[in-house]
């Protein structure tokens, strides 16, 4: 059999929770690439991946803040919610 009628090979990765969420994440903040019109103009809105480990992140990013400390909207929240995982 030659090399011509030989299909290339596709590497696929698992399908694990971690893959599926950096997945949408992702999707979420490149694929849609989202922006808003604020009061300081037209910006991009930013993607959070909220999950145990990132609740540190979210309190303590400076980005996320403004200089009173108020979580500076609009954001979207991803969040996987599975009571079995």
């Amino acid at each position: 059999m030659s090399d011509i009628n030989k299909k290339p090979e596709t590497p696929y990765e698992p399908s694990t929770i971690e893959n599926v969420d950096v997945a949408v994440y992702k999707w979420l903040d490149e694929k849609l690439n989202l922006h808003t019109n604020t009061n300081m103009g037209w910006k991009k809105t930013p993607v959070i991946w909220v999950s145990g480990e990132r609740s540190w992140q979210v309190k303590n990013k400076k980005e996320l803040r403004d200089s009173n400390n108020n979580f500076i909207l609009p954001v979207i929240k991803w969040m996987i919610y599975n009571k079995s995982i």
